[in-house]
């Protein structure tokens, strides 16, 4: 997928220059918008032809100084259509530099790619003045006055702290966030088939929040339904399985072509299927047929069929006579008492 294919935007060293990957991210076609955010900040999109982000970016220029001391940064920043950190780009004549203007080499680009990664990273809890400690008469290893903290000397190339700890603020600050608001906006069904196409369960948590706000577009994703209630990620399952009560399964079609896919399902899943479909109210006969062989098949239990014995109402019991006849004699007392039960009630 694109958005893996290119994770890793980093520069290396050849001939004393540095040079971009094969396909690095601006280079890559699609359509571009521009997002305003504010007066002073700008960020770009791509779009494929089927409308889906491939990334956003930002050409960001901004200062790492402190007590006067600074050093201009440019670069691209690059984020996923969730507002996740994808990589970036340094342009060929300004390289990133450290200490007295020393240019990173490829092990310090990957550092600080693997830093800014890292939603978690350590700089994400420390202020700008926690990174030094002062001592008198000493010059730290940015150039100031203080020595580095030596506890984040693990997290940052020597003589570059002050640019992995502002351009992991940068990542991690106001474009996030906006680009967090926008994943909402982008709702069409061409967007949201484009991340059910992605293998990242975070893109399809996104799909199925977006069909959550556009019930339209339910019954059109039905294979994607079904295929992430199968796929083994229960809590993704779960939320699928909510997600289609609000149109797609209340079709007695859709409910057959949910049981048919029971043998892919996980056990509990099965189990809540069934459920769901009681909570439906679910009256069709060929559906709690269906329901019946799956009990026979052993692929729902006991419990899960006292619900389809309660989905029979007396209006329908003369159409389950023969099997209702087959559980009367059913090795289980409990669901022979079933039966019993629901035979005093309807005859």
């Amino acid at each position: 997928m694109w958005h893996t294919m290119w994770l890793f935007v980093l520069l290396h060293l050849f001939s004393g220059e540095f040079q971009y990957p094969d396909e690095p991210f601006l280079n890559m076609e699609g359509e571009r918008l521009t997002h305003t955010i504010n007066d002073t900040l700008t960020i770009h999109e791509l779009r494929s032809q089927d409308g889906f982000t491939k990334w956003y970016g930002q050409d960001l220029t901004t200062e790492v100084c402190l007590t006067g001391l600074c050093n201009e940064v440019h670069l691209w920043l690059f984020w996923d259509c969730l507002g996740n950190y994808l990589g970036f780009q340094v342009f060929e004549n300004e390289p990133l530099t450290k200490s007295d203007h020393e240019p990173f080499v490829r092990s310090d680009y990957q550092l600080l790619h693997e830093v800014l990664k890292d939603e978690n990273s350590i700089f994400r809890f420390v202020t700008i003045d926690d990174l030094v400690i002062e001592k008198e008469g000493m010059v730290g290893l940015d150039g100031i006055s203080g020595a580095t903290n030596p506890d984040l000397l693990a997290f940052a190339s020597e003589g570059a702290i002050y640019t992995f700890y502002t351009l992991w603020h940068s990542t991690h600050g106001q474009v996030k966030e906006y680009i967090q608001q926008l994943k909402l906006e982008n709702n069409t069904e061409d967007y949201i088939k484009g991340l059910f196409n992605n293998e990242s369960p975070e893109y399809h948590q996104l799909a199925l929040d977006l069909l959550a706000t556009k019930e339209g577009f339910v019954d059109q994703f039905s294979g994607e339904l079904v295929g992430v209630m199968s796929s083994g990620d229960e809590t993704l399952a779960l939320e699928a399985l909510r997600v289609s009560k609000l149109n797609w399964l209340l079709n007695p079609t859709n409910q057959l072509k949910l049981i048919d896919h029971f043998p892919d399902l996980s056990s509990r899943m099965r189990a809540e299927v069934v459920w769901t479909l009681s909570d439906l109210s679910v009256r069709d006969s060929n559906v709690i047929r269906n329901l019946f062989q799956a009990f026979d098949e052993e692929l729902i239990g006991v419990n899960e069929l006292r619900l389809v014995f309660q989905m029979i109402d007396c209006a329908a019991y003369s159409r389950f006579t023969q099997t209702l006849s087959r559980y009367a004699e059913h090795e289980n007392a409990y669901i022979r008492r079933l039966i019993s039960n629901l035979s005093s009630k309807c005859m």
